[in-house]
């Protein structure tokens, strides 16, 4: 049996009735290596974990991670397993039981959309955006020149069909896709 008198815990534990405070750079440290940390050094707040395995943060209902001043939500996580991050408050992206909702504008450094039906990507390398379905048809703008060109053919897009230059002529192929005809 340890005696407490006055203010103090015994070392195995007991209940604050009262504020813990400490000073910038002092730590509240957890685990035998100090694993966890969560401390404030002046500047900035931290809740660090350099331990092994991942950290947890459970909550049971919403988790909400808001701004200090005026508590708006900046992400905002349910049970229900929506996600949603906020940009001033207002919502920009929200996961959904069938994919994502974006508010705005997505920038991007490429896009693929794949579906049963064919795909759409618009490639991050090249100035080439090209629309495939199974089989044998495909469409492709390319050219950093601004052309558009409609060719068609297998995955390596053989066959020109017919092109739209920067400058407005227009171009139709014969069958090989190789020799402009009118």
């Amino acid at each position: 049996v340890v005696e407490v008198s006055g203010d103090k815990l015994p070392k195995s534990g007991g209940t604050l009735t009262g504020d813990l405070s400490f000073g910038d750079n002092d730590k509240a440290k957890f685990g035998t290596g100090d694993d966890l940390q969560i401390y404030h050094n002046g500047n900035n707040s931290f809740i660090e974990d350099s331990g092994t395995g991942s950290l947890y943060v459970r909550a049971s209902s919403d988790f909400r991670v808001q701004s200090h001043s005026d508590n708006r939500d900046m992400i905002r996580a349910t049970s229900s397993g929506a996600v949603t991050l906020y940009n001033n408050n207002a919502t920009k992206l929200a996961t959904t039981s069938t994919g994502i909702d974006v508010t705005g504008t997505a920038t991007m450094d490429g896009l693929t959309v794949d579906t049963a039906q064919g795909s759409v990507k618009v490639q991050s390398s090249s100035s080439t955006m090209d629309f495939s379905r199974n089989g044998a048809s495909y469409i492709r703008a390319t050219g950093s020149s601004g052309h558009f060109n409609f060719i068609t053919g297998a995955a390596n897009f053989t066959n020109k069909r017919f092109t739209i230059a920067n400058n407005g002529d227009i171009s139709f192929y014969e069958d090989t896709g190789t020799t402009p005809k009118l």
